[in-house]
């Protein structure tokens, strides 16, 4: 940024600073009083760290005196909204109070369940939930309750919220490459796993996986975008087609071990319990997400455009292949991309005729027998307490990295799928 945009920031920040009224210094203080609570609660939750009771309470005191500050400045401006304010601070101060006297574990078995609440889940619930609410109201009385403040209290709320659904996938991609890093070498990714997991690589299970999500792509992919559309352009609206539309959306929902007892039931008997078994039940599990979501791709398409190309004189299909099919690829791709993804990270539809490692290189789809990584990543941790403690920690270095390069395989078929579908939405 050169002089001038920084100048102009400045400039804004000492207009925003010159706006805040003194009386308007604790709502601040008291929404980052709220923030911090709500992250030292989320943080000690997320480490399972035991927090400090006096500190919870530390938190819960000075956030009441904030807020009654608060009721009092705003009780002349709306004394109806400033209820809320009181209302908070009380809960505040009340909890201040119990917090330090609260046990280890809390006895819930007179209300029926089995087992305790921990005290330090209980603190850090409490932690994150009031200082978000905190952070709203805070947020609201500082604008005086206009509307302004509650679209921004909501705004805070939203964002946190967010925050939530982004923290895990932080968590485990960060946990699974800081892990899985180190044990990744040549001599990994060119062997395969030895002396029961504590020595060699994952290169049966790369290249299982990989020819894995092959078949996939090449079994699932047609049958379901040939099935959407169908359903979609050629059904119509019948007692069938619910069926069929119903049927879709119940499989979607079974168990996924389910589909391996069907795999072995049906599928081992006729193929073995080769790599095209494993393909067809992988198949078969990614088939509803195709469907359904090539389904709605579809129907975001306008009628209109239909109905113009059948005027001009074009038949159904060349209606269908020209006029529907490339605006509606986006949507079809990100449902491709979702299903194979999902199928090709499955464990149990193939671990009941899975093996740990090939017999031959390249394999042969018809007869060898089938390897992934997600198995090869089950098998070892069901032999992590075998051995000593350096066979231990070998096994378990071994099984972060295919952890790793697991998720590098699906992360790079999302961020290709990503590419063609900003392609696409670019060019219709």
């Amino acid at each position: 940024m050169d002089d001038g945009g920084m100048t102009a920031v400045h400039r804004r920040l000492r207009s925003g600073i010159r706006q805040v009224q003194p009386s308007q210094i604790p709502s601040l203080v008291a929404l980052l009083v709220s923030i911090a609570a709500a992250a030292v609660g989320f943080t000690a939750l997320a480490k399972t760290i035991e927090l400090d009771p006096v500190i919870a309470a530390g938190f819960f005191l000075v956030m009441g005196v904030l807020f009654v500050m608060e009721e009092i400045r705003l009780f002349l401006i709306d004394r109806r909204k400033s209820v809320r304010l009181l209302l908070y601070a009380i809960t505040m101060l009340v909890l201040a109070y119990l917090v330090t006297g609260l046990p280890a574990v809390i006895d819930l078995r007179h209300l029926g369940f089995t087992a305790g609440l921990t005290r330090f889940i209980a603190i850090s619930v409490g932690l994150i939930l009031f200082g978000i609410i905190g952070g709203a109201l805070a947020i609201c009385a500082f604008h005086n309750f206009r509307p302004i403040g509650n679209q921004q209290g909501a705004y805070l709320v939203l964002l946190f919220c967010l925050f939530l659904v982004l923290y895990p996938l932080a968590v485990i991609i960060g946990e699974v490459v800081i892990n899985g890093a180190p044990g990744l070498s040549w001599e990994f990714m060119t062997q395969d796993i030895r002396d029961l997991g504590t020595k060699g690589g994952a290169l049966s299970g790369i290249v299982g996986t990989l020819l894995l999500i092959a078949l996939i792509f090449l079994i699932a992919v047609p049958l379901g975008i040939c099935a959407a559309i169908y359903l979609q352009e050629y059904a119509g609206k019948h007692f069938l087609t619910r069926i069929i539309n119903t049927a879709v959306t119940v499989l979607r929902g079974v168990p996924s071990i389910v589909f391996g007892l069907f795999a072995f039931a049906v599928f081992e008997p006729i193929f073995g319990a080769s790599f095209l078994t494993g393909g067809l039940i992988l198949s078969v599990y990614a088939l509803p997400m195709i469907i359904r979501a090539s389904v709605e791709a579809l129907k975001g398409i306008p009628d209109e455009l239909r109905e113009g190309s059948l005027a001009l004189g074009a038949s159904k299909w060349q209606t269908i292949r020209r006029v529907v099919l490339p605006p509606s690829l986006p949507g079809i791709i990100t449902g491709v991309v979702l299903g194979v993804g999902e199928a090709a990270g499955e464990t149990a539809p193939i671990m009941f005729f899975a093996t740990l490692r090939l017999s031959r290189m390249p394999p042969n789809p018809l007869t060898d027998s089938i390897t992934s990584l997600q198995t090869h990543l089950y098998t070892l941790f069901g032999m992590r307490g075998l051995g000593g403690a350096a066979d231990k920690a070998a096994r378990m270095q071994n099984a972060w990295s295919i952890a790793l390069v697991l998720l590098i395989i699906i992360l790079t078929m999302n961020i290709v799928a990503l590419f063609i579908r900003e392609k696409y939405r670019q060019e219709f």
